[in-house]
């Protein structure tokens, strides 16, 4: 499937300007997520014990 050379550039655009908006809102936003979620890492890694010992189970249990 061949684009135009108009949907090429709008693809470009549109994806360089985004990574650029991510990029500002995530540095004007660390402060504020620093104070909010400290200690969110720990959930993470239970979230992933959880996970990991059910697979490890389906497997044993087969």
């Amino acid at each position: 499937m061949q684009f135009s050379q108009g949907q090429l550039i709008f693809t470009l655009t549109f994806i360089v300007l985004f990574v650029i908006g991510m990029v500002y809102s995530y540095a004007k936003d660390k402060n504020v997520r620093n104070r909010h979620y400290k200690g969110s890492y720990v959930v993470f890694i239970g979230i992933i014990v959880v996970v990991g010992a059910y697979f490890l189970l389906v497997k044993f249990l087969k």
